[in-house]
């Protein structure tokens, strides 16, 4: 359904408290995504969510993952691909910025923008030597 309305699922993390059912619904879309999309997307889901789970009383909240958020899987790289990025990794002291390319064999390609304005390979990091890594906006400034 998600995916139907134009959107990726980032993060989908669900949980009891007090016998009501809580689900956090992170989304993605590269138009962004903003209060009328989550409610839309909310609006479709919750009907289908309460049938799926007989009528049980249901709290659905939904996002966006915004400007700066960490990484935390090696499959949200391809969510975000094209999008800037600051990344740490194990043999580096200082935060490496650039855009997100292409993961092959394990390998992420880090992109810059060239003076012609053209994306071109920065530099290609072992996804298994990436610390951390967190969305940075201020990178796609540079196009």
């Amino acid at each position: 359904m998600v995916s139907g309305l134009g959107f990726k699922i980032v993060e989908l993390n669900s949980r009891t408290v007090q016998g009501r059912l809580h689900i956090n619904l992170v989304l993605f879309s590269p138009e962004g995504v903003g209060l009328d999309e989550c409610a839309k997307v909310h609006r479709t889901i919750i009907p289908r969510l309460e049938m799926a789970e007989e009528n049980r009383d249901i709290y659905l909240e939904v996002g966006s993952p915004g400007l700066s958020r960490n990484i935390k899987s090696a499959e949200e790289f391809q969510v975000f691909k094209g999008r800037g990025f600051r990344v740490l990794t194990e043999s580096a002291d200082e935060w490496l910025g650039g855009i997100i390319g292409d993961i092959i064999d394990d390998k992420l390609k880090v992109l810059e923008i060239n003076e012609a304005g053209e994306e071109v390979l920065k530099v290609e990091l072992s996804v298994k030597d990436i610390r951390k890594a967190k969305l940075d906006d201020t990178q796609e400034i540079r196009r």
